[in-house]
Protein backbone atom coordinates (compact mmCIF):
# COMPACT_ATOMS: atom_id res chain seq x y z
CA UNK A 1 0.00 0.00 0.00
CA UNK A 2 2.82 2.44 0.84
CA UNK A 3 4.52 2.18 -2.55
CA UNK A 4 1.18 2.30 -4.39
CA UNK A 5 0.22 5.46 -2.49
CA UNK A 6 3.59 7.15 -3.07
CA UNK A 7 3.55 6.31 -6.78
CA UNK A 8 -0.04 7.53 -7.14
CA UNK A 9 1.16 11.01 -6.17
CA UNK A 10 4.37 10.84 -8.23
CA UNK A 11 4.72 12.54 -11.63
CA UNK A 12 3.70 10.40 -14.60
CA UNK A 13 7.32 9.79 -15.74
CA UNK A 14 8.23 8.42 -12.29
CA UNK A 15 5.16 6.19 -12.29
CA UNK A 16 6.08 4.87 -15.73
CA UNK A 17 9.69 4.29 -14.69
CA UNK A 18 8.49 2.23 -11.72
CA UNK A 19 6.16 0.15 -13.88
CA UNK A 20 8.96 -0.38 -16.40
CA UNK A 21 11.36 -1.39 -13.61
CA UNK A 22 8.86 -3.93 -12.28
CA UNK A 23 8.28 -5.27 -15.79
CA UNK A 24 12.04 -5.62 -16.29
CA UNK A 25 12.61 -7.47 -13.01
CA UNK A 26 9.44 -9.59 -12.89
CA UNK A 27 10.64 -12.35 -15.23
CA UNK A 28 13.69 -12.88 -13.00
CA UNK A 29 11.98 -12.71 -9.59
CA UNK A 30 11.06 -16.40 -9.53
CA UNK A 31 14.72 -17.33 -9.88
CA UNK A 32 15.60 -15.83 -6.52
CA UNK A 33 18.91 -14.26 -5.64
CA UNK A 34 20.85 -16.02 -8.41
CA UNK A 35 18.59 -14.63 -11.10
CA UNK A 36 18.41 -11.12 -9.64
CA UNK A 37 22.07 -10.67 -8.63
CA UNK A 38 23.26 -9.75 -12.15
CA UNK A 39 20.55 -7.08 -12.28
CA UNK A 40 21.54 -5.46 -8.97
CA UNK A 41 23.61 -2.66 -10.58
CA UNK A 42 20.85 -1.70 -13.03
CA UNK A 43 18.74 1.45 -12.57
CA UNK A 44 15.59 -0.68 -12.52
CA UNK A 45 16.80 -2.83 -9.62
CA UNK A 46 18.08 0.19 -7.72
CA UNK A 47 14.74 1.99 -8.10
CA UNK A 48 12.76 -0.96 -6.76
CA UNK A 49 15.31 -1.48 -3.98
CA UNK A 50 15.05 2.18 -2.93
CA UNK A 51 11.24 2.06 -2.90
CA UNK A 52 11.25 -1.15 -0.84
CA UNK A 53 13.76 0.27 1.66
CA UNK A 54 11.75 3.49 1.99
CA UNK A 55 8.55 1.55 2.57
CA UNK A 56 10.15 -0.73 5.15
CA UNK A 57 12.11 1.85 7.13
CA UNK A 58 9.25 4.38 7.11
CA UNK A 59 7.64 2.03 9.66
CA UNK A 60 4.42 2.09 7.68
CA UNK A 61 1.89 -0.52 8.73
CA UNK A 62 -1.26 -0.58 6.62
CA UNK A 63 -4.47 0.39 8.42
CA UNK A 64 -6.03 -2.71 9.94
CA UNK A 65 -2.79 -4.69 9.83
CA UNK A 66 -1.38 -5.90 13.13
CA UNK A 67 2.25 -5.28 12.34
CA UNK A 68 4.82 -5.17 13.79
CA UNK A 69 6.36 -2.25 11.99
CA UNK A 70 9.96 -2.20 10.90
CA UNK A 71 11.04 -0.07 13.85
CA UNK A 72 9.93 -2.79 16.25
CA UNK A 73 11.47 -5.54 14.13
CA UNK A 74 14.88 -3.88 14.06
CA UNK A 75 14.79 -2.71 17.67
CA UNK A 76 14.64 1.00 16.83
CA UNK A 77 13.27 2.05 20.18
CA UNK A 78 14.14 5.13 22.13
CA UNK A 79 11.95 7.49 24.16
CA UNK A 80 11.26 10.00 21.38
CA UNK A 81 10.39 7.31 18.82
CA UNK A 82 7.85 5.69 21.14
CA UNK A 83 6.06 9.05 21.52
CA UNK A 84 6.05 9.69 17.79
CA UNK A 85 2.54 9.57 16.29
CA UNK A 86 2.82 8.73 12.62
CA UNK A 87 0.61 10.72 10.27
CA UNK A 88 0.11 8.78 7.06
CA UNK A 89 -2.64 11.11 5.78
CA UNK A 90 -0.47 12.15 2.84
CA UNK A 91 -0.72 8.52 1.68
CA UNK A 92 -4.48 8.43 2.14
CA UNK A 93 -4.04 6.27 5.25
CA UNK A 94 -4.77 7.09 8.88
CA UNK A 95 -2.92 6.19 12.05
CA UNK A 96 -1.17 2.90 11.44
CA UNK A 97 -0.56 1.16 14.72
CA UNK A 98 -2.42 0.55 17.94
CA UNK A 99 0.41 2.20 19.84
CA UNK A 100 0.17 5.28 17.64
CA UNK A 101 -3.60 5.39 18.03
CA UNK A 102 -3.29 5.10 21.80
CA UNK A 103 -0.66 7.84 21.94
CA UNK A 104 -2.78 10.06 19.70
CA UNK A 105 -5.86 9.56 21.92
CA UNK A 106 -3.81 10.20 25.07
CA UNK A 107 -2.35 13.36 23.56
CA UNK A 108 -5.82 14.67 22.74
CA UNK A 109 -7.12 13.74 26.20
CA UNK A 110 -4.39 15.63 28.04
CA UNK A 111 -4.34 18.50 25.57
CA UNK A 112 -0.76 17.86 24.48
Amino acid sequence: MYIDAVLAKAPAPVQQAAVDAIDTLAPHAGGGEEALAPLAPTPEFQMIRAMAAEAYYSDFVAPGAEGPGAWQEIGFVFPLATKYVKDWSYLGAGTTTAASAELEATSRAVGA
